[in-house]
């Protein structure tokens, strides 16, 4: 029985990552669920923390340094962020329930290091590989109802958040050009990724064209011919995906083709999925974000061509474009009064929707807010 059992570091790695999707996802408030989780995975990372103390002799601790460093270096500000955050008035649970978030950040690349001592490098890749093909499945269920794409009768499985779509897109791609036997594998699962972020009709995920180039860039002489044929390949499955997605789409009666006039009753302002944004990743502490208060989009608005279309069309009456302009001029005004300490974490942003309505959150959808 005791074989059965995994490592320490795996079974702290799987409490951390594991309960924190189970978790963090249930309430918006601090609720006793997520003190417990919190508790345990910091009981997890002070162990995590004496495992990987006693490989400071081994290569595998030098090659991790810079990691280890940033993650020193995010763990001070945010022990340094609470004086401040106390000194506008910010109450503590509100700055816990925002610096959990990056707490849980610094203690990855200690997470990691510990549990990397255990695993094979196969193993590593399948558990990230399964981790993020289910948050890659919530993400495309949890925006496919909310633009009305699509009518689903389940809700998300996981955490809907695009940073685990974004780190699927990420490690297949650069999987498919290191390993050569499961390169067609990783160049279906990579494309797969990307599609998702196109279906969902996410604009911001165009910026993943780009990676492309850059990777074949990166490679050098050495790997240009394995890097060429990854992304020609996770290229081509995107194309593919997407091309028979669209025409799903086009056969039910519910969506609209691209190419119709948009329903006079159909939202202007469709909200983009979450960013990267720290806050709104796997480790999403106690900031799981409801469905969209605004009406769906349906038809050519929750289609990308639609939605580039309405953009460069008129992008002063683009709705998710007004929509970041607020965002932006709050996060400014805080910004501006105070540039050198900010207002620590835990600071409510608080800005008019195009609904009229007045929000206030911690966080904020646009990724330059941060």
């Amino acid at each position: 029985m005791a074989e059965l059992v995994p490592p320490a570091g795996i079974l702290r790695l799987i409490v951390v990552v594991g309960g924190g999707l189970m978790v963090l996802q249930s309430t918006q408030d601090l609720d006793a669920g997520k003190l417990a989780y919190l508790a345990l995975a910091g009981i997890a990372f002070v162990f995590s923390c004496r495992a990987v103390w006693s490989l400071r002799h081994r290569p595998m601790f030098a090659a991790a340094a810079p990691w280890l460093i940033a993650s020193a270096i995010l763990a001070g500000l945010i022990a340094l962020s609470l004086p401040v955050s106390l000194a506008y008035g910010t109450p503590t649970n509100q700055w816990l329930r925002d610096a959990a978030t990056y707490a849980l950040f610094a203690a990855v690349p200690v997470l990691a290091l510990d549990a990397a001592t255990s695993m094979r490098s196969g193993l590593i890749l399948a558990l990230a590989g399964a981790t993020t093909v289910l948050g890659t499945l919530s993400f495309a269920v949890y925006w496919v109802a909310a633009r009305g794409v699509a009518d689903l009768p389940f809700r998300a499985p996981l955490l809907p958040t695009a940073s685990l779509p974004t780190a699927l897109f990420v490690v297949s791609l650069a999987a498919a050009v290191v390993d050569r036997r499961r390169r067609v594998g990783w160049a279906i699962l990579g494309g797969l990724a990307f599609g998702t972020f196109l279906i969902t009709g996410s604009r911001s995920a165009l910026i993943f064209v780009v990676v492309f180039p850059v990777v074949m860039i990166v490679a050098g002489r050495a790997w240009l011919r394995h890097s060429a044929l990854a992304s020609v390949g996770t290229g081509l499955v995107t194309l593919t995906f997407v091309t028979l997605v669209q025409a799903s789409l086009l056969s039910s009666h519910d969506v609209l083709p691209i190419g119709a006039p948009p329903p006079a009753a159909s939202a202007s302002a469709s909200t983009e999925p979450p960013t990267s944004r720290p806050a709104q990743s796997a480790s999403e502490s106690a900031e799981s974000r409801p469905a969209p208060t605004l009406p769906p989009a349906s038809g050519p608005n929750s289609t990308l061509i639609g939605r580039l279309q309405r953009f460069l069309a008129s992008p002063l009456r683009d709705g998710s474009m007004r929509e970041r302009v607020a965002q932006y001029e709050v996060a400014w005004n805080m910004f501006a009064s105070s540039p050198v300490v900010g207002r620590g974490l835990g600071h409510p942003f608080v800005w008019t929707r195009l609904d009229g309505t007045v929000r206030s959150d911690i966080t904020a959808d646009t990724p330059l807010v941060l």
